[in-house]
């Protein structure tokens, strides 16, 4: 099984809460864009499309932005591919952008999710830090899912700018809760130079983040995404498990170990749009970098993925697939990490590390793989 993600990078204007690789435009030629799509997804359709895909997410950028008959265009060429029955469907929507007859469309296109980027709900906070919509705006798309039978909804909730304070943070959290969606995913703010008062509002921020949604029935099965029992995010689960993923558009990554029995491959397309489409339209693949991914690369990522999860890193695992007997290896190390609550007892062979060790979670990593 495999995910398959779709980048969509168009945004009206940049935003600064979002880091992926985006085109700014009042004007894109969508159904182009909606064509070059197709085009990739040409080119994997012989070698992969009867992989077997689990999962498919729609992001960006905006992807609420794409006019419906092109969202239309790729979900048919999506069709021929060998999806699941059950597999989780989910595209980002703009709360300014999900209006009664766009959820309606995107329900019968066969979206089952949807991950709504509400940030703030506060218009000062959205204004602050750039946001599309106003907070008026987010109940009603919440409804307007409901409505068109889409009851799986992720909401994205932002924190860590220097103007964001510990208050207005906890009201958003109620906020969120008060919306009764089963998943919400928490923003951090982009690294940028900050002082130390920032930063210790940021560490309480997520301490918060994390009490008080569990206290409401939510589990932080990652470090930055929390759920309702059995709403967890398929298509992320697959990443951090390291399973195979296509990803399409530009300066998508894609990662392929199949039955984890063959070499890992991953590569990546070009970021330039006008490069990307050009490509495409030249009959070429878009792909700007590919490589075999050697082992310790390999075993590396695995670690930095495992310990981004509740369920952790089982040992026996990491040593039986990856060659890596992390206990023999870093017995100190993690004796003096259970010693400082920044891991929890070992259990079941698996590592896992506490909330507050989340709060050090670089740091711990970088120590775990340090040579």
């Amino acid at each position: 099984m495999a995910g398959l993600y779709i980048h969509v990078p168009f945004r009206k204007s940049d935003r600064a809460y979002d880091d992926s690789v985006v085109v700014a435009s009042h004007r894109p030629d969508y159904d182009a864009f909606a064509r070059a799509l197709v085009s990739e997804l040409d080119q994997y359709e012989a070698a992969h499309s009867t992989a077997g895909i689990s999962s498919i997410y729609v992001g960006g950028g905006r992807p609420s932005l794409v006019p419906i008959s092109d969202l239309e265009t790729v979900a048919e060429k999506v069709r021929v591919f060998d999806v699941e029955g059950t597999a989780e469907v989910t595209i980002e929507v703009n709360p300014r952008d999900a209006s009664d007859a766009y959820m309606q469309k995107v329900a019968a296109m066969g979206f089952n999710r949807v991950s709504l980027a509400a940030l703030s709900f506060f218009d000062e906070e959205l204004s602050t830090i750039g946001a599309p919509h106003q907070a008026h705006h987010i109940e009603p798309a919440v409804a307007r899912s409901r409505a068109a039978g889409i009851d799986n909804i992720s909401v994205d909730i932002a924190f860590g700018w220097a103007e964001s304070t510990l208050e207005m943070w906890q009201e958003t959290l109620r906020e969120a809760v008060a919306l009764e969606v089963p998943h919400i995913t928490l923003i951090e703010w982009p690294t940028v130079p900050r002082d130390n008062e920032t930063e210790m509002t940021r560490a309480k921020q997520y301490r918060h983040a994390l009490l008080d949604l569990e206290e409401e029935g939510f589990e932080a099965y990652e470090i930055s995404h929390l759920s309702r029992p059995g709403h967890r995010s398929q298509h992320n689960e697959n990443y951090w498990a390291h399973g195979s993923f296509l990803g399409i558009g530009p300066a998508a990554h894609s990662f392929w170990w199949p039955g984890h029995n063959e070499k890992p491959h991953r590569w990546v397309n070009e970021p330039d749009l006008a490069v990307y489409m050009q490509r495409l339209n030249d009959g070429r693949a878009p792909v700007a970098t590919r490589e075999e991914v050697d082992p310790e690369t390999l075993a590396g990522e695995y670690l930095t993925l495992r310990l981004r999860t509740r369920d952790g890193l089982n040992l026996a695992r990491y040593r039986d697939v990856y060659g890596v007997d992390l206990r023999a290896q870093r017995a100190s190390l993690l004796d003096r990490l259970q010693e400082n609550a920044l891991i929890s007892p070992i259990t079941d062979n698996t590592l896992r590390l506490t909330n507050a060790g989340w709060l050090v979670y670089n740091s711990i990593v970088q120590r775990l793989l340090s040579n």
